[in-house]
């Protein structure tokens, strides 16, 4: 760190946003991946950026000052060696 260096400043969450969760979707078509903020009620995204690698995904939640959870890389972009981690879920009776 250099003694120049200015603390970084997170972008606020917007109001309309607040206690809502990052959520990354993949389109059907294409399997463009896209990050936002969901809202449950809607079910759509906000403030939609898109996602090329998992940097991007640290990125926004760098630039809001949001701590990302700590669970499997659902949308399969930042696991090691570009592996994918595919969840299947079975009902058994």
């Amino acid at each position: 760190m250099s003694i120049f260096s200015k603390p970084k400043k997170h972008k606020e969450i917007p109001p309309e946003c607040a206690g809502m969760e990052v959520r990354v979707q993949s389109s059907t078509c294409t399997g463009e991946k896209t990050i936002g903020f969901y809202n449950r009620n809607t079910r759509e995204l906000m403030y939609i950026e898109l996602v090329r690698s998992g940097a991007d995904i640290d990125a926004i939640y760098e630039k809001y000052g949001i701590e990302r959870p700590k669970e499997k890389d659902r949308c399969g972009l930042g696991g090691a060696a570009g592996q994918q981690t595919l969840f299947l879920a079975a009902a058994f009776d």
